[in-house]
Parts: structure tokens; C-alpha cells; sequence
């Protein structure tokens, strides 16, 4: 099954370990996102530090496993659809 995962999927994931980081984790899924959301979390680490329950050894190491897991969509690539999903 192919999923979509937004920012707050993958941000309930990275702060700890839980039900969320389990699913996303599991083989039978195929996980897509936007080629930006990966730097997003990258960008604000700092602030999310601040409230995870991991060590920024464990973060940089579940965050390293989603970017395996995760086929990021070009920018470019989401723009030509972006009419026909409006319409949708």
C-alpha cells in the first residue's frame, strides 16, 4: 500500500518511539513525500531536539531510517499535478 507522509506523521514518529514509528516502519507499506519535507526537518532540528524524548544520536538515527524508507518527490514532479489534485 502506498502512503503519503505529511509533516505531523513523521514529526509524531521522530519525537518517540511509538504506535506511528511502528506502522511507518512496516514493509507492507510504501512511504512517499514531497522532496522538502525531509529538509524541513532537518532545517528546524534544533527546535525539535527540544522536545523530543530521544538523544539527537537516537533522532539522527530514526531520521536516517525514514529517508531509506521514504521516496521524496521532486518539487517540479508535485507542481505538474498540482491543478489536477485541486480539482480532485
Amino acid at each position: 500500500m502506498k502512503i503519503v507522509v505529511d509533516a505531523n506523521i513523521l514529526f509524531a514518529a521522530l519525537i518517540r518511539s511509538s504506535i506511528t514509528e511502528t506502522i511507518l516502519l512496516s514493509s507492507q507499506l510504501q512511504l512517499v513525500a514531497p522532496q522538502y519535507l525531509l529538509e524541513e526537518f532537518a532545517k528546524h532540528k534544533k527546535e525539535i531536539l527540544e522536545i523530543t524524548s530521544r538523544s539527537e544520536k537516537e533522532f539522527d538515527k530514526a531520521l536516517e531510517v525514514f529517508e531509506r524508507r521514504i521516496t521524496l518527490i521532486p518539487e517540479n514532479t508535485l507542481k505538474q499535478h498540482l491543478l489536477q489534485a485541486r480539482e480532485m
